[in-house]
């Protein structure tokens, strides 16, 4: 019993605590107003499985303009007992040392696009393109598909080759027009940040982690039928069957 007493006072002066440095903040700090957050989850309670609609129903009673919490926690037990970041790191300080994976990822981007058009431009004026005249107000679309398997821009466009990078400066990141699998300019893909990241990671981790074979039986990669079915996005006309085989 006198357990569930000093538990119920720690999560008593939890709450109280947490409840004063919110008060505090906002009341030093010139921010929007919102609903108070709960500890640990913020408001996550009140999005719903909706969240745009959520979010609406909420401005309407605190403002178009308004202050959430989707989290009040960090979520990784390190953050909190920090002895225990040698059995459990939260970097990934070894992605740098694979310059062939980042290859890999390179490649994939070029010859198998997320999407084979870029998000359409409207030409603001008449524009001479390529000896070409683009009226005003015309969609264009780029055709971002046929720029990776253009012959005059790649040595051997529809072989996978990814060390065809390993000495080229040519990024994704919109400087290089060959190579533009997230847009470029003021319209580049907001989710670039997190795809530059996420990608070497995820992929460097079920390749660390399991060994693959095919489905079907003993399947050359060179069999593999990859031809692609036309969509919004780009997949396999045949999705690919693969078997992970832990190590």
């Amino acid at each position: 019993m006198d357990y569930m007493n000093i538990l119920l006072g720690l999560l008593f002066a939890y709450f109280l605590v947490h409840g004063v440095v919110i008060f505090s903040l906002r009341r030093s700090k010139r921010v929007a107003p919102g609903p108070f957050p709960l500890p640990i989850i913020g408001n996550l309670h009140l999005l719903g499985d909706k969240p745009h609609i959520s979010l609406a129903q909420l401005a309407k009673k605190h403002g178009p303009i308004m202050n959430i919490m989707v989290e009040a926690g960090k979520p990784n037990l390190v953050d909190y007992f920090p002895f225990l970041e040698k059995i459990d790191p939260q970097d990934e300080v070894d992605v740098a040392k694979l310059p062939y994976l980042r290859c890999i990822v390179k490649e994939t981007l070029r010859i198998h696009p997320q999407a084979p058009f870029l998000i359409p431009r409207e030409a603001e004026e008449d524009v001479e393109l390529c000896g070409y005249i683009i009226p005003k107000d015309s969609q264009v679309f780029v055709n971002v598909w046929a720029i990776g398997h253009d012959s005059s821009l790649w040595e051997d466009p529809l072989d996978f080759k990814p060390e065809r990078f390993w000495e080229s400066d040519i990024d994704v990141r919109g400087r290089d027009f060959q190579l533009i699998s997230f847009d470029a300019g003021r319209r580049l893909c907001p989710g670039l940040p997190l795809a530059i990241r996420m990608a070497p990671v995820t992929l460097g981790s079920i390749l660390n982690t399991f060994n693959w074979k095919l489905y079907g039986g003993n399947i050359a990669p060179k069999d593999l039928d990859m031809e692609e079915k036309f969509g919004l996005t780009l997949a396999k006309a045949q999705p690919l069957l693969a078997i992970p085989v832990p190590l």
